[in-house]
């Protein structure tokens, strides 16, 4: 009932007011006519009956109303008596000012609440979205560590991949940057190293080695060998799995292989690609809820960049443990954008990871999606390991910095840590240069690295020089 009442008197004041107005325009006219003030007031008055049976609290209401319109209304006897002495142009401009005022004022506290509705209406719908996306979108938690098991189909074959004063174990260990593990738990070999490719090729070679029961130097380098093509071969499958799962077609055969190497690369220890799938479904999800509630014709979110711009937003992490010097992901992952020629929007995807970075004047809306989207998968309980992932950067941190001495040739860090094989190109680093050369590694993780506990430096030419470090 308040709400009638409001309404009817907001349009009679209205009316009343452009009455008013009517007369201030006529004033002057040949065909003029002036009415007394009651008698427009008696109009309102036919306005305002109501049938006997309303309330008595309606009638109050109703009463309450009638006397705010007649205070009104004496109030615009008063304004125009004051202006009397005005000719006919100076009270048209002085009412339209008033009327203008007024309606001013009610824009904008009809603006405010407008805005402060929608804006409570989006918080809303939003946090709906969000929820209906995560709910719809399976989960599935992978923490993968740094080790992998072989199983053997005896121990006796534990002599054998030692060899004779371990040169079968050192030549696998050197071939493949992992170290074998062999203690007295039956049947079963270890591989430690904390690049999964790396451990992944090892693993493959190792059992090929065992397959074909010949462990030597000489096969080693040839299983290590295949191996390589074989584990090539299955990232480029992984890559194109992907992609099909998101009904992706139009990807370079390089960009699907860089896809298919993060099937192979964790972050805090949640395995990359199974992270960005989750990501481009539930980017997808709230892309399109967000143009069912929100879109137009002229205004919607690109479905499709939001799919491809997070399986895509880690894509710099399938190159930054082989690049030379080594950059961050980001950076790498925006020059593989450029590369690939790959829309401005997915670029935006993998350079702007937060979600403060979408606002403002550059607002890319399917870059802000992506960033919502990896805050709520890499939020999942038990999805990411923080003092892993800062371990293992700690470990890369290690190799990048002695790679980048001068006649190194490559380096891996082994024992969990505890140790750094570094290799040096013979034609560059001599014998007795050997010793200097692992002092100045040594002096530059003293200097540049984070190093906790003792690591034990090993430098291998055709001897060994063994540095403490801690």
């Amino acid at each position: 009932m308040e709400i009638i009442i409001i309404a009817v008197l907001t349009a009679g004041l209205f009316t009343f007011l452009g009455v008013l107005g009517f007369m201030f325009f006529q004033k002057g006219s040949t065909n003029y006519q002036e009415y007394p003030l009651e008698h427009y007031k008696d109009i309102y008055d036919e306005d305002f009956q109501r049938p006997e049976s309303m309330t008595m609290e309606g009638r109050n209401d109703l009463q309450e109303k009638r006397e705010q319109l007649e205070r009104l209304q004496e109030e615009y006897v008063q304004r125009l008596a004051s202006i009397a002495g005005m000719d006919i142009n100076e009270a048209r401009d002085e009412f339209l000012e008033e009327i203008k005022s007024q309606m001013d004022k009610e824009m904008s506290i009809w603006q405010s609440k407008f805005v402060e509705n929608t804006k409570n209406e989006a918080n809303i719908l939003a946090m709906n979205i969000v929820a209906d996306a995560i709910q719809r979108t399976d989960s599935e938690v992978s923490n993968e560590f740094t080790l992998s098991t072989v199983h053997l189909a005896n121990d006796s074959v534990k002599g054998n991949i030692i060899g004779k004063e371990g040169r079968n174990i050192q030549f696998f260990e050197k071939t493949t940057g992992c170290e074998l593990i062999i203690d007295e738990t039956p049947n079963v070999v270890i591989i430690s190293g904390y690049n999964s490719i790396r451990r992944h090729i090892a693993q493959k070679t190792l059992e090929k080695l065992l397959a074909h029961n010949k462990i030597h130097p000489g096969a080693i380098q040839e299983a290590y060998q295949l191996s390589l093509v074989e584990v090539e071969n299955e990232i480029m499958k992984v890559g194109q799995s992907a992609v099909d799962e998101l009904g992706i077609y139009e990807f370079p055969e390089g960009l699907v292989r860089l896809i298919g190497r993060l099937g192979f690369r964790t972050s805090y220890g949640q395995n990359v690609l199974k992270h960005s799938l989750e990501m481009a479904k539930l980017a997808r999800i709230i892309a399109m809820d967000m143009n069912k509630y929100f879109g137009t014709k002229t205004n919607y979110v690109d479905v499709d960049i939001c799919i491809k711009g997070a399986l895509l937003h880690d894509i710099g992490k399938a190159v930054d443990e082989i690049t030379i010097p080594r950059k961050n992901h980001i950076t790498l992952g925006e020059k593989i954008c450029n590369d690939f020629a790959l829309d401005y929007r997915i670029k935006k995807c993998v350079t702007a990871q937060n979600i403060s970075s979408n606002f403002g004047d550059n607002l890319v809306i399917e870059a802000a999606i992506v960033a919502v989207a990896d805050k709520i998968s890499a939020s999942r309980i038990g999805a990411r390991k923080q003092e892993s992932a800062e371990y293992y950067q700690r470990l890369a941190k290690f190799e990048e910095i002695t790679e980048s001495v001068y006649g190194v040739n490559k380096s891996f860090v082994v024992k969990g840590g505890k140790e750094l094989w570094v290799f040096f190109d013979t034609s560059k680093v001599n014998p007795a240069k050997l010793t200097e050369a692992v002092s100045i590694i040594a002096n530059r993780l003293r200097d540049e690295a984070k190093v906790v506990g003792q690591l034990k430096i090993i430098g291998k030419w055709e001897g060994e020089v063994v540095e403490y470090l801690g």
